[in-house]
């Protein structure tokens, strides 16, 4: 009797259980009515077998407050079903406790609620791969601990909102596979925790803002299969944290030799733009690049007094430009590393020994 007392002194999760507040249940209801569930994964969420929304599938609440902390209905959560349909209810004002909400990979479609941006104890917001459609509300930018934005692959349009620039301290922000559009936004240059920002596969065009050097904590880039014109931007050497920058599919037309400021990147392709001009030099000094693709582009000289320092290749794409010249054996020697090799669609000679090929 005396260790139970004394247990329940410094833990009251011990020796009371947690009940979840009525008002969050009834939201909690509403969003159960709204989903088409042909599964039934949501049994457990019966207030005739189960009073208690605390110990409901996907629910988990704070054991000393009672609110709900997080809302986990994500395929990863069940086994074998039949994904959720129906839309997102609007109703989101009253669980104002909510630190994770992830509703991806099921078939929800129409608006995203506004009231999700009253929510501002989020930290973690994933929507991604659904059937929503519309903007992304205004309201997400009073979402100030949001640390993950996740909307990729659902049928978002509109622009960017520039109402992000609120949310600093987002680290990922995933916009991908949408059907948004118009310029990239300087306004992302205020996001200076952002360590992965991919808004590949949508319909941006213009330049790559210079204001993404402001983010200096920026480790993935990936801006592929957009309508992104102009020069590739070094960002003033000041994104040295950059491990992947993808640029693929794009109309750009020129790059940069400062790329010796991207000391720790790996992985870099710029295949399938616009891209004329000769090898840049600086590319030489990327001593931890593993996968290189500039093919596709309008590149002219010889590559190779360069792409010999890069000894750390494993994937070397440079097909289809416009190289010329003479390849020497030594010129790959210190390439000991790589595993696939590209390069049809050029004008090289290859010499081997005395032969040239």
């Amino acid at each position: 009797m005396v260790v139970f007392v004394h247990l329940c002194w410094f833990s009251l999760s011990l020796c009371k259980e947690t009940l979840c507040i009525e008002s969050e249940k009834e939201t909690l209801l509403k969003l159960k009515h709204s989903l088409k569930d042909p599964s039934n994964l949501l049994s457990s969420w019966n207030v005739s077998a189960n009073p208690n929304c605390c110990q409901w599938v996907g629910v988990v609440c704070n054991n000393v407050t009672s609110h709900v902390e997080e809302l986990d209905l994500s395929t990863g959560l069940f086994n074998r079903f039949e994904p959720f349909q129906g839309t997102i209810p609007d109703v989101w004002g009253n669980i104002t406790s909510l630190v994770w909400l992830d509703f991806s990979y099921h078939q929800l479609e129409g608006l995203i609620p506004t009231s999700l941006g009253s929510v501002t104890s989020l930290v973690v917001l994933d929507l991604s791969n659904n059937l929503l459609e519309g903007p992304i509300p205004t309201s997400f930018g009073n979402l100030s601990s949001l640390v993950t934005l996740d909307v990729s692959n659902n049928k978002l349009k509109g622009s960017i909102p520039t109402f992000l620039q609120n949310v600093t301290s987002l680290v990922t922000l995933d916009l991908s596979h949408n059907q948004l559009e118009g310029p990239i936004t300087i306004s992302l240059g205020s996001m200076i925790s952002l360590d992965t920002l991919d808004l590949s596969n949508n319909q941006f065009e213009g330049p790559i803002p210079s204001s993404l050097g402001n983010v200096t904590s920026l480790a993935t880039l990936d801006l592929s299969n957009n309508q992104l014109e102009g020069s590739i931007p070094t960002f003033s050497g000041s994104v040295t944290s950059l491990i992947e920058l993808n640029l693929s599919y794009n109309k750009l037309s020129s790059l940069t030799d400062q790329f010796g400021v991207y000391e720790s990147i790996s992985i870099l392709d710029f295949s399938n733009n616009k891209i004329g001009g000769e090898f840049p030099k600086s590319l030489g000094k990327l001593s931890s690049l593993t996968q290189l693709s500039v093919s596709k582009n309008q590149l002219s000289g010889n590559p190779f007094e360069t792409l010999r320092l890069l000894y750390g290749l494993i994937i070397l794409d440079i097909g289809d430009n416009h190289f010329e010249g003479v390849v020497m054996e030594d010129h790959l020697s210190n390439l000991t590393r790589l595993k696939e090799f590209y390069a049809s669609g050029n004008n090289f000679t290859l010499k081997v020994g005395k032969y040239a090929i």
